[in-house]
């Protein structure tokens, strides 16, 4: 039984007792073995009402995911081998495997947590060193000691961004495997990028940055028939010196 822990309770609260049995026909559990009962809330009254489900709400063992990158990490195989070296009593070989598949996933669990936290405060103390370097180089040049201090703080961050986008590759991949190619919020932030990344924003024409939309067409319009003859003639003289 669910919900409630007891179905009854006394007015004056001191009087706790439990009715936790259904009568069915005789077919009933060969048809429905997995039916269960919920008790649910008694609000002004003494009883709890009863519903009987036959819904299986079991959905078996719940998933361990990972993603692919910390298997690559310091410690991961270390952590596997100590939950596959747990012990277990018991002689049937499927349940010593289900036994350390759990302790494995556990270990694994406590482990990725620490490791999570050991990256976001090297990440949090290398922009926080970034940014008074920053600041400090905008009143006098920095040292050499210093500039190796900033381009190793730049180079933490950055490799923090490309497990971060690793990581969402990687959920992408696995929810197009279980939904299919749906018109996410993801497919279209990828769209957009690419559409941001193809535009022109701006031209140099000589020697002066435009971003006026009529002149960079004027210009582009005006270079394709430049580029046209250029490749005519050069096709010309290629086909002239083949003779």
């Amino acid at each position: 039984m669910g919900g409630m822990k007891y179905t009854f309770l006394s007015r004056d609260g001191t009087n706790l007792s439990k009715l936790d049995r259904v009568l069915v026909c005789e077919n009933f559990m060969n048809k429905w073995p997995n039916a269960s009962l919920l008790a649910l809330g008694r609000n002004i009254s003494d009883h709890s009402p009863l519903i009987l489900t036959t819904i299986n709400n079991s959905f078996g063992p719940s998933p361990f995911r990972m993603f692919n990158r910390c298997s690559d990490l310091e410690g991961f195989d270390e952590t596997v081998r100590k939950g596959l070296d747990s012990i277990c009593e018991s002689r049937f070989m499927d349940e010593v495997l289900a036994t350390k598949s759990k302790v494995v996933k556990e270990e694994l669990k406590k482990w990725r947590k620490k490791k999570k936290e050991e990256e976001e405060k090297d990440l949090l103390e290398a922009q926080n060193k970034l940014t008074q370097l920053d600041i400090l180089a905008e009143s006098r040049a920095l040292s050499g000691e210093e500039i190796t201090i900033w381009q190793d703080c730049k180079d933490k961050i950055k490799r923090w961004h490309s497990k971060i986008a690793s990581d969402l590759q990687q959920k992408a991949r696995v929810r197009w495997i279980g939904l299919g190619d749906e018109n996410t919020r993801y497919f279209h932030s990828i769209v957009n990028n690419h559409i941001a990344r193809n535009k022109i924003s701006g031209l140099w024409i000589n020697e002066v940055w435009v971003s006026d939309p009529k002149e960079i067409k004027a210009q582009i319009f005006d270079d394709i028939p430049r580029k046209i003859q250029r490749t005519s003639l050069c096709e010309t003289e290629n086909w002239s010196r083949g003779f």
